[in-house]
């Protein structure tokens, strides 16, 4: 009988202890889990801060691009005002040179109308 209780016993705390480190196991794969999840977290937070830092970027170079390319229409609308404004002296000449002063009248208002788109362009470059 004595036998047959220490075989109970024994195995009891065969069980017991078996409980123990199984639960032990358990409460460590927890906290693993734990800790990876949070790993995890970590690199998507970090991922979706590069992903804004690459948009911020992308972004700021669309804006630098479009302004060189104003930068760029506006000194082409300049050069295409001072030809104008040759043209215009060209034909003034013309006109005076042939006496014909209703010719030379429309290269004058040609000529004020380039001065003034040119001087409208200049403002507009020096402002941006």
């Amino acid at each position: 009988m004595k036998k047959q209780i220490l075989s109970i016993a024994v195995i009891a705390l065969m069980s017991l202890s078996l409980t123990a480190v199984t639960s032990c196991k358990e409460k460590k794969d927890n906290s693993n889990q734990i800790e990876d999840a949070l790993e995890e977290a970590g690199d998507e937070m970090e991922a979706a801060g590069n992903e804004v830092g690459d948009a911020v970027d992308d972004a700021a170079d669309e804006i630098d691009e479009a302004a060189q390319d104003i930068y760029s229409d506006t000194e082409e609308a300049i050069q295409k005002a001072e030809d104008s404004i040759d043209e215009a002296k060209e034909k003034i000449k013309e006109a005076q040179a042939e006496g014909d002063e209703q010719a030379e009248e429309k290269a004058k208002e040609q000529k004020e109308k380039a001065e003034e788109k040119l001087d409208e362009l200049k403002k507009q470059l020096n402002n941006n």
